[in-house]
């Protein structure tokens, strides 16, 4: 009578093997003498390799032809494996293996792939996880820590910076770090942990949309203090809206700044050659504007004394020399045309005083 089916011990217990239709699924030996592998636990597999080893048979569709064998890096503690058939097979076809690995050094591995050629998709340890070989996920280099109960501080994620709740410190002595933080609903991206006594945050975007760099709290859609915004071989465009910049500059290198309407005409142009467009500039002049040269107590020079005045200093009264403009860097736009317009209207006074003495000497003569 044929036994299919069956539970055995043998060697006086030194083994124990279960059996399903004739075939052997699960073998346990008590010690090292014998012919598989020593104290070790097979299911689906005769030759276990480690302490326990499950096996799953898994057979494709035959389009998997001549797939090499995945031989372990060392003993696991545990394994998990699924072998996958060529079909059809041939003589020189192996099996493809996957297998979750534990190793005694409390590593969790997945590792996937042909011969030498095999290796580490994802693993979990102690001081790190890592998936796709040497990319760390978590590691020294990344730490994530939330608070729980802070008005201030939630989340909080170290690159190259140690991170407990709110607090943060350099993950290396002589190393600094960055940290990404969500603080109030607020993104905040923080630089030189470990450089300096506290984090500064560089970038904020605020729960409302606002951006700040160089701020926590900015005022409008982007904001920029103690800071220049430079803009290389582009375009600044503003367009219905501010750009607001607090102990800044703004630079434009080989570009342009425009400023359009909704229409998209460009109503205002600042060129990085030094021109500057516009359909209409208002000044706002501070000074008063000079009418005071038609009041009958303004003391209009005589066009003697103005002639002997331009003669010794090359230039109109109350208008600063050449030299004067170069020492100043130039001259605002408000004040020369404040003192043009004067010396316009002064110049309407000596045309009708002129006027005067030429009626003057026309009816003199005609008297004659």
């Amino acid at each position: 009578m044929r036994i299919n089916n069956y539970v055995r011990v043998c060697a006086l217990g030194a083994a124990l093997q279960f059996g399903l239709g004739g075939v052997s699924l699960a073998q346990l030996y008590s010690n090292g003498n014998n012919t598989i592998s020593g104290n070790n636990v097979g299911i689906g597999e005769n030759d276990p390799e480690a302490k326990l080893e499950i096996k799953n048979d898994f057979i494709p569709p035959p389009t998997c032809i001549n797939c090499p064998s995945l031989p372990p890096a060392d003993d696991p503690a545990l394994r998990l494996t699924t072998e996958v058939h060529p079909n059809p097979p041939t003589a020189s076809s192996i099996s493809t293996f996957y297998t979750w690995d534990i190793h005694s050094g409390e590593e969790l591995e997945f590792i996937a792939g042909t011969g030498s050629s095999a290796s580490t998709l994802f693993s979990l340890s102690e001081n790190e996880t890592s998936i796709g070989g040497d990319e760390v996920l978590l590691s020294d280099d990344f730490h994530f820590s939330s608070q729980v109960g802070s008005s201030l501080f939630k989340y909080t994620l170290g690159l190259g910076a140690r991170v407990n709740g709110g607090l943060m410190s350099q993950t290396t002595s002589g190393q600094s770090g960055s940290a990404i933080q969500n603080h109030n609903g607020a993104l905040r991206i923080y630089t030189g942990i470990g450089t300096s006594t506290t984090p500064l945050p560089r970038l904020t975007v605020t729960n409302n949309g606002r951006v700040g760099i160089g701020t926590t709290n900015p005022s409008s859609a982007l904001e920029v203090q103690n800071g220049s915004v430079e803009v290389d071989n582009g375009q600044l465009l503003v367009k219905n809206g501010d750009v607001e910049v607090t102990s800044g500059e703004v630079f434009i290198k080989n570009g342009r700044f425009v400023v359009g309407n909704a229409q998209g005409v460009n109503q205002f142009e600042v060129k990085s050659t030094g021109y500057v467009v516009a359909r209409e500039i208002l000044v706002d002049i501070n000074e008063s504007i000079p009418d005071y040269v038609f009041q009958e107590d303004y003391a209009l020079m005589p066009i003697s004394e103005l002639r002997t005045y331009i003669a010794e200093e090359r230039h109109l009264p109350n208008i600063p020399s050449a030299l004067e403009f170069e020492e100043q860097g130039g001259m605002e736009l408000g004040e020369l045309s404040r003192l043009m317009l004067e010396k316009q209207e002064e110049l309407v006074l000596y045309i009708l005083e002129l006027e005067e003495r030429l009626l003057a000497l026309e009816t003199a003569n005609a008297e004659k």
